[in-house]
């Protein structure tokens, strides 16, 4: 059976899911794609020679050289579902680019990095018509066949390809570059050549916020190639969780723990890159009454069509919950580096068909947030180094095992979880959704430490699993206060089996 108190101990802190960010579209000519993340100095100059600041929600005009500064960061997403991430000290133009839904050869996409360091996932153009996508740089051309790379233009390029195949030419002759393998080109007139050298991105700066990891969604063709993951759209239906912190005005000493599954599904609002912008839900936790979240400044967010994940650096949260416990359940207050999973929750129909066939999944890690930590006095430390994860539901007992790496602060935590669900559940105000979990996990890398963990399944037969996690550094060697995050998890396999003793 579900350990329904499991729930009950954290229904205090059920509103850490989120919302509204303003995006801001624009009535004329359709733009080639919108910013989602910018922090520090960033700025686009147009055709026309005018500069105007790039934030979240500015589109993305032809002719537009995004620019940034020493500290500067942005990611786009284009509207053919192209994701791009500018770091610092980096020149992009968007030299021509059209795109109206369909791959029929009208579309393209010609870009010149002129300096600096770009990490793209490409979209649509370039899929099926190769030549009509290509970056150009002052030593060679970049074109690509489908695939995730990084590139950086200094007098030299230096390209490293994480999925799929990038070719790179210039006068001296071509070179194809696939997963895994990394290339160099001393100058316009030399032949690229492979290397063992990864290209890196410049350094973020202590305690900068950073945008959120994105990953390519595993969705290929019969050939192998990428195709676009739908966008999850705002509604019903939704079952997140989330933790981070939240500051009462009559608790005003120290910031309140937020630590949250809801039970029941809920609104969900997304911008039109696919980020949460707010949450809200009635009868969550079973307890009645309602909660609601919405977002001020988003860190960063991303999602394959099935789940989402992201951060907010700020927000506000409600709740109504009429219940008397340690902390006051009712009010609301300004939230801080709240991280979230949310997804359309496996239907109660799928969970009880994979208990009864007593089904194994095993998962790996699809994405993360860079963990962030707030202490009692204010200071706060943001993760610069990815997470690492596997995730094994035994859907025939309901419970599950985590193990999950978070390295943050000059510290490496380590996470060894389980958590429950009861996949026989019938989802009601009472109870909880047959998709969601709940649970604990210790913590090496201290001393002594136990993280609380929660999240949901999402998608059909549970292809895909979050979770948000958080834990107190008291007892490490170097401590930095409470620490809290998100990872989501795609299903890798499923087989019929038993948990272990």
């Amino acid at each position: 059976m579900f350990p329904q108190d499991e729930f009950k101990l954290t229904r205090q802190a059920v509103f850490a899911l989120l919302v509204s960010a303003a995006f801001s579209q624009t009535a004329n000519a359709a733009p080639a794609g919108t910013v989602v993340f910018a922090v520090g100095d960033v700025s686009a100059t147009a055709a026309d020679g005018k500069v105007r600041p790039l934030l979240k929600g500015t589109e993305i005009a032809v002719g537009d050289t995004i620019v940034t500064g020493g500290n500067g960061r942005a990611q786009v997403r284009f509207t053919d579902g192209a994701f791009s991430s500018f770091q610092p000290e980096t020149r992009f133009r968007v030299d021509q680019y059209q795109y109206e839904g369909k791959t029929d050869g009208s579309e393209k996409g010609f870009f010149s990095l002129l300096k600096g360091a770009l990490r793209t996932v490409t979209g649509a153009i370039g899929h099926v018509n190769k030549k009509s996508y290509q970056v150009a740089t002052p030593t060679a051309t970049i074109g690509i066949r489908g695939t995730e790379y990084l590139a950086r233009e200094g007098n030299s390029l230096s390209v490293s390809v994480g999925e799929g195949q990038i070719e790179v030419c210039n006068a001296a002759g071509c070179l194809v570059v696939a997963d895994g393998e990394s290339a160099f080109v001393k100058d316009a007139s030399t032949q690229p050549t492979f290397t063992q050298q990864k290209t890196e991105a410049p350094p973020a700066p202590p305690q900068e916020a950073k945008p959120e990891e994105f990953r390519v969604a595993e969705n290929r063709d019969a050939t192998g190639g990428l195709t676009l993951a739908p966008t999850l759209l705002s509604g019903p239906g939704y079952l997140g969780a989330a933790a981070g912190q939240v500051f009462f005005s009559y608790d005003w000493y120290s910031p309140f723990v937020v630590h949250s599954v809801f039970m029941q599904p809920g609104n969900a609002v997304f911008d039109g890159a696919g980020v949460l912008t707010s949450f809200s839900a009635d009868g969550a936790e079973g307890f009645g009454g309602s909660v609601s979240a919405t977002a001020g400044v988003i860190s960063g967010g991303f999602n394959d069509g099935i789940i989402g994940w992201g951060r907010w650096d700020s927000g506000t949260g409600t709740t109504t919950i009429p219940y008397t416990c340690v902390f006051a359940c009712e009010g609301s207050g300004p939230l801080k580096d709240v991280h979230y999973v949310v997804g359309q929750p496996t239907p109660a129909a799928d969970m009880m068909a994979l208990y009864n066939a007593n089904m194994v999944g095993t998962y790996s890690l699809l994405g993360f947030t860079y963990p962030t930590a707030l202490d009692g006095y204010g200071n706060r430390t943001v993760g610069t180094q990815p997470v690492t994860g596997s995730l094994t539901a035994y859907f025939g007992s309901g419970n599950l095992g985590v193990t999950l790496g978070v390295p943050i602060g000059g510290n490496n935590f380590s996470i060894d979880g389980y958590a429950y669900f009861n996949p026989t559940a019938v989802s009601g105000p009472n109870t909880a959704h047959p998709a969601a979990f709940i649970g604990y996990g210790s913590v090496s890398g201290m001393s002594y430490g136990y993280a609380e963990i929660s999240g949901l399944f999402a998608g059909a037969n549970a292809s895909r699993a979050g979770l948000v996690y958080q834990f107190d550094t008291y007892y490490a060697a170097n401590p930095i206060g409470t620490v809290s995050g998100a990872a989501t998890f795609k299903q890798t396999s499923l087989t019929m089996g038993s948990p272990p003793q």
